[in-house]
């Protein structure tokens, strides 16, 4: 099956799992480049004004891919608007995707999210899988904001989530 794993990365999280994931299921990565780079209040006007960001231009022809694995932050509880914004420009060329992210977390956010792809891909993704980082850190480092925002994956977090990813893969042999 060829594959397609499309990621956007603020922190270089998201682009660690997406490369994890490539090492695994093969295929191809492209990573999602905005037009200009986000910060904090970019992030929040986007989400609040419901914006799709200008992205580059990608040579990859999506339609050409039976597969697709979208990677990206969740920001206030929304897809990162980036991956947004091609998820949007590709929806119809979006066959068979799944969504994975290396976030926050917070009760009730799987539901959120997919009732978000929903609407901006104008259908159901075949899974979603939701990486905590709150399962990562310590819980008093919870309470610092730019600990959690500052958090950086690693290939122990990766070994604790691989029941959980290779089960959304849908691979019998674990992340390494």
């Amino acid at each position: 099956m060829k594959t397609l794993i499309a990621y956007y990365s603020l922190t270089g999280n998201n682009k660690y799992l997406a490369e994890a994931i490539q090492k695994e299921v093969g295929g191809d990565i492209l990573e999602v480049k905005s037009k200009w780079k986000r910060n904090w209040p970019l992030i929040f006007f986007d989400v609040a004004f419901k914006r799709f960001p200008k992205i580059e231009k990608t040579n990859m022809d999506v339609v050409d891919y039976e597969r697709v694995i979208l990677v990206a932050p969740i920001w206030i509880s929304k897809i990162a608007s980036p991956l947004c914004t091609f998820i949007k420009q590709e929806r119809k060329n979006l066959k068979n995707f799944s969504f994975i992210s290396f976030c926050g977390g917070s009760e009730g956010l799987d539901v959120k999210i997919e009732e978000h792809l929903r609407r901006v891909a104008c259908k159901e993704p075949k899974d979603i899988l939701l990486i905590s980082i709150a399962e990562s850190i310590d819980s008093t480092d919870l309470r610092d904001a730019k600990r959690v925002m500052n958090y950086k994956m690693t290939s122990e977090d990766l070994d604790f989530f691989k029941r959980r990813i290779t089960r959304f893969l849908g691979i019998e042999t674990p992340i390494v």
